[in-house]
């Protein structure tokens, strides 16, 4: 492959992504906003889904933001029942937050949304079209999982989020 094809890759790959993620970030902040949440608190979501339970200093690290304004995105969370809040008798000074039943729900509706501009994109494929772009993307998906971890440019503290 020249150099040519390489940068004609490299712009269809660029203009795949970007319309992508525009499509399903959009659907996913028309979501929040449905649901009156913001992006913050369904990233917090995510997490505790994920992660499991955490202390609010965890969510602070992982959203580089402040504990109070944690705490805030949380009370609204707990008060719509999304999350629960709790403490361990051996430390009750820690308030633990896990994810309900109500925001795991929120969570599967949300990744939903995320994708369900999907639909519709399939059913304006042909046959020939779907067998051509899933060995494409067949193999983009293989050579995606190859890269392995995404590596930050910046040190990470491990979290238990």
């Amino acid at each position: 492959m020249d150099s040519e094809d390489n940068t004609d890759l490299r712009k269809i790959m660029q203009e795949f992504i970007d319309n992508t993620m525009h499509i399903s970030m959009s659907n996913y902040f028309q979501f929040g906003r449905n649901y009156n949440l913001s992006f913050s608190q369904l990233i917090i979501l995510h997490r505790l889904h994920k992660g499991g339970p955490c202390l609010v200093s965890e969510i602070s690290k992982m959203l580089d933001i402040s504990n109070s304004a944690v705490s805030q995105l949380l009370e609204k969370l707990v008060q719509l029942n999304f999350v629960s809040r709790y403490e361990k008798p051996e430390d009750r000074r820690k308030k633990y937050h896990a994810i309900t039943e109500q925001g795991m729900d929120v969570v599967k509706k949300s990744r939903e949304a995320r994708v369900s501009w999907i639909d519709s994109l399939e059913k304006n494929i042909t046959p020939d079209e779907s067998e051509i772009v899933t060995e494409a993307l067949t193999i983009m998906v293989s050579k995606i999982k190859e890269l392995g971890p995404v590596h930050h440019h910046h040190k990470q503290e491990k979290d238990n989020c």
